[in-house]
């Protein structure tokens, strides 16, 4: 993380319609101390789009599996130290950000804190230990000679955390979910939301058939029929909010065999369109469910005075066209070449009027 990658972040942001992003805070380096939330404040301040960092819940690096025997308190990150940092350099609660799999001790810690401190445990519910591959298991995949994974990593985390979230009343937003099960388990829990990654909503595991590296996310996409089950969910309303799931890797890794190429997603600078494009656009929700998926909730969960057009509210709000279209172009994307409708005029953020530009 720096500066030059920050305002590359914060361009697309505002391209995307997007006035306020939290960043997963295990960048490199990692958003863990002092130091570091005083650069990233530092570098907000230059920046139009408002950048805030979540809390990490533990000092190791959450790219690297740490087994279910760990569970000593000496990994546990600052929690509270860093919770008084967001407050005092950037006057918000944020929440506290983990990987699942981190050790059942780590997480019931780390959810007592957050019950503690009044915020939303934010947990991406995988279980990176379980199985490994790249692509959920079908026949298409095997047919690709893909190595595969079942939704079993992600069903049994979202079992434990909603158990756990309930026995401490506690607010939890399940991070980047896509088996349409897991909605069904949660739906009932007040406490409990979800969020999914628009790619999932979009994309098939079909877009993959050229071992097209853009198409390489986590968890990964879904079979044409469960990408079905998963619209369904969102049109009943057991979806909470949206994520563009942005992270962007250099073209040079991208590069690399399908098997071995990092996880990652473009697409931020066309948020907006794309989801309208797709949701609204198509017949599936309403305008004001979308805004609600993207906006409302996001804010209220995180605790912002944003998120609605309502007296006393922060002024943050886009001009759009909503019937005028334009084609993405962004080769590192996969919705490049995609034509999509709602094209920015500007975005407003805390009262400034910023240009955007539509590509």
């Amino acid at each position: 993380m720096n500066a030059k990658t920050i305002h590359t972040l914060s361009q697309k942001a505002l391209n995307g319609g997007v006035s306020t992003l939290f960043l997963n805070p295990y960048t490199t380096p990692a958003i863990n101390n002092e130091a570091m939330i005083a650069l990233l404040q530092s570098i907000n301040n230059s920046e139009l789009v408002n950048i805030f960092s979540l809390i990490p819940s533990t000092i190791a690096p959450e790219n690297e599996a740490i087994k279910n025997t760990i569970n000593s308190s000496d990994k546990l990150s600052n929690i509270d130290t860093l919770y008084a940092l967001n407050k005092d350099f950037n006057n918000i609660s944020s929440a506290i950000f983990c990987n699942s799999y981190i050790g059942s001790n780590l997480l019931y810690q780390a959810m007592q804190y957050a019950k503690m401190l009044n915020v939303p445990l934010c947990a991406f519910p995988f279980d990176f230990n379980i199985e490994q591959g790249v692509a959920y298991e079908s026949a298409f995949a095997r047919g690709l000679g893909l190595p595969m994974i079942t939704p079993i990593g992600q069903i049994k985390e979202v079992a434990k955390i909603k158990e756990m979230a309930k026995f401490l009343d506690l607010k939890v937003i399940l991070m980047s979910l896509n088996i349409a099960y897991c909605f069904d388990m949660v739906c009932h829990e007040r406490n409990i939301f979800t969020q999914v990654g628009l790619p999932h909503l979009i994309f098939s595991e079909r877009d993959i058939k050229n071992y097209d590296t853009r198409y390489k996310i986590m968890p990964p996409l879904l079979t044409r029929s469960k990408k079905e089950k998963l619209l369904k969910k969102l049109v009943e309303g057991k979806i909470s909010l949206l994520s563009s799931m942005q992270n962007a890797v250099s073209k040079q890794f991208k590069e690399q065999v399908f098997e071995f190429a990092p996880f990652s997603v473009e697409g931020l600078e066309g948020f907006f369109s794309i989801a309208y494009t797709h949701l609204v656009r198509s017949g599936l929700i309403t305008l004001s469910h979308l805004l609600e998926l993207v906006s409302g909730n996001a804010s209220d969960l995180m605790g912002l005075n944003k998120g609605r057009l309502e007296a006393n509210r922060d002024a943050d709000f886009m001009i759009i066209d909503l019937d005028s279209k334009y084609v993405i172009n962004n080769p590192l994307s996969p919705y490049h070449n995609m034509e999509v409708y709602g094209i920015l005029h500007s975005v407003v953020i805390n009262g400034h009027i910023c240009d955007v530009k539509n590509s």
